[in-house]
């Protein structure tokens, strides 16, 4: 199966786009999206995101799949903002905290058993909450998938040079974060060849009480950790043989931005700031 978090290598322009100009676009999207807090401020940045997605001629279908792994916190997410055990203490607390423009926090609160009721408000702020996740999320999996690992480490070297003069170890420090972004592609591979191999052994993950569904993913996440260690076992021979922090790395190709990207980047980031201070 297809893993839509790894790189994907295609012709497009937000593939040509320097890597340190796209980490910088994910970091204000990141800020616009805490930033905002109207449906339409979200509606704004999911088009941009949107049209980010086609420029990069990406499967919109296929990024949705890769959030099925957090899609158990987004659904403990939406019920824990939706139901309340004292749902008029709920009422009171959901006027200053519900978005700017919800519809629902108009409806009173529907107490179902004793105090412990629905709060339409707190589900509609439940679902705002999911959006601005699900959004990162994505934003995140454009950009992994847009940017190679070379890449993504020359940018953070890029962004550490100044620190050199200090004597911090900026090369070890974007080795290091650009392995822990590419491993999350490489865990999702792991987690979803373990769990094949364990279902064609009669593994039940859906049948049963708890306990056994419990004990049936043991049978999943042991091995799975086992299989990462090995990878990383993997990793340091192979850096070891490339001899590693013997001397100072070199670059094939010296990064440069172009006047427009530069202009194309700056515009973006604009717009989303203007999405952050209006929305």
């Amino acid at each position: 199966m297809f893993n839509v978090a790894a790189y994907n290598p295609r012709r497009s322009p937000v593939h040509g786009l320097d890597a340190r100009a796209k980490i910088l676009l994910v970091v204000v999207y990141s800020v616009a999206l805490f930033c905002v807090n109207t449906w339409w401020g979200i509606a704004v940045l999911a088009a941009i995101l949107a049209s980010v997605v086609a420029l990069a001629r990406m499967r919109l279908a296929s990024l949705a799949r890769s959030l099925i792994p957090v899609g158990v916190l987004l659904a403990v997410m939406l019920v824990a903002n939706s139901f309340a055990f004292d749902v008029n203490a709920a009422g009171l607390q959901t006027v200053s905290g519900a978005i700017a423009d919800g519809v629902l926090s108009r409806f009173p609160p529907v107490a179902l058993f004793g105090s412990f009721g629905f709060v339409p408000a707190g589900f509609e702020r439940g679902w705002y909450f999911v959006a601005r996740v699900v959004l990162l999320l994505l934003a995140s999996l454009v950009l992994t998938t847009t940017t190679t690992s070379t890449e993504i480490t020359r940018a953070l070297s890029s962004f550490l040079h100044p620190l050199d003069r200090l004597g911090a170890p900026t090369r070890d420090i974007s080795t290091v974060a650009s392995i822990a972004i590419r491993f999350i592609p490489v865990t999702i591979d792991e987690f979803r060849i373990v769990r094949a191999a364990q279902v064609s052994r009669g593994a039940g993950f859906e049948a049963g009480p708890l306990f056994s569904k419990l004990k049936a993913w043991t049978s999943v996440f042991v091995p799975m950790f086992v299989g990462l260690f090995r990878r990383a076992d993997h990793l340091s021979l192979a850096m070891d043989a490339r001899c590693y922090g013997a001397g100072e790395a070199t670059q094939l190709a010296a990064q440069r931005l172009s006047a427009g990207q530069v202009f194309v980047g700056i515009a973006i980031a604009a717009a989303m700031i203007v999405v952050a201070v209006c929305g």
